[in-house]
């Protein structure tokens, strides 16, 4: 045995050692189970306070009071650890929805393979059907992307439809 392998020895004894002491810090941490998603396109903010919105309700009454940080959305998520439950406020529009929803169904801190989805929407309906609280269960989300509608009664005489895409002036332009 020569003295060069004779310090070798405890010095490969040491990085073992320690190796084996630090693989737990090293092991990555189990994701975090998640059981229900809410799915939210828009809030108000004024002055940093949480005014109105989709995800308000669901943040001041469920309550959803963890934040965490989401670098690739639009805002941080809020999770309710009790209930396993977190919430994604997405952005308007598809680009943004998609570019959220996928970030977060890559994001590794999260098990979302046993999750619920409910996509917390607002929309009208006509007084006369129902109140304006009134909750709608729908089996299918259709994209119609963003749009203005005008009432038949107020748009020109010569538009086909009343509907025009977003910033734009007349039907199919």
């Amino acid at each position: 045995m020569t003295f060069r392998s004779f310090l070798a020895a405890p010095l490969l004894f040491a990085a073992l050692a320690l190796s084996l002491l630090a693989s737990p810090v090293l092991a990555q941490a189990r994701p975090i189970e998640v059981r229900v998603v809410i799915v939210t396109t828009w809030e108000a903010e004024k002055g940093g306070q949480d005014l109105m919105g989709e995800l308000h309700a669901w943040r001041t009454l469920w309550p959803l009071k963890t934040q965490l940080p989401f670098p690739m959305g639009v805002r941080p998520l809020f999770y309710d650890p009790r209930r396993r439950t977190l919430a994604i406020l997405t952005g308007m529009a598809t680009a943004r929805a998609t570019a959220s929803i996928v970030a977060l169904g890559t994001d590794p801190r999260f098990d979302l393979t046993h999750a619920y989805w409910i996509v917390a929407g607002t929309a009208g309906v006509d007084p006369k059907v129902a109140s304006a609280g009134s909750a709608a269960w729908a089996r299918w989300v259709i994209d119609g992307d963003l749009k203005q509608e005008l009432d038949p009664r107020d748009m020109p005489a010569d538009w086909p439809i009343g509907i025009t895409p977003y910033d734009r002036v007349t039907p199919y332009e």
